[in-house]
């Protein structure tokens, strides 16, 4: 159980498209907004613990998935090294 830990934490990785909706994706926009609220509240509710919560929310990866989609995308090592620099400082929204 993680209360028993000296140190745990929770990552959440919530797409910028639950910050900023989609025209066209409206459902998966929602369920990641959810996600977004759950990850903020989850974090409150553990305020006091010994249990952080992280969410990383990037714009667009480079990736497969989103091959041909748009050019002002992310490395997935870049998105590593920012959640990895946002981690090591206790930032919670990265």
């Amino acid at each position: 159980m993680l209360l028993l830990r000296d140190n745990a934490a929770i990552v959440n990785v919530s797409p910028g498209l639950a910050l900023v909706p989609k025209q066209t994706a409206s459902i998966y926009c929602a369920s990641k907004a959810a996600l977004h609220s759950f990850s903020k509240t989850l974090r409150w509710q553990l305020e006091g613990t010994s249990v952080k919560v992280f969410e990383v929310l990037p714009s667009a990866v480079d990736t497969a998935m989103t091959a041909g989609r748009g050019r002002a995308k992310i490395s997935p090592d870049r998105l590593a090294g920012e959640f990895w620099r946002g981690f090591q400082r206790d930032k919670f929204e990265i």
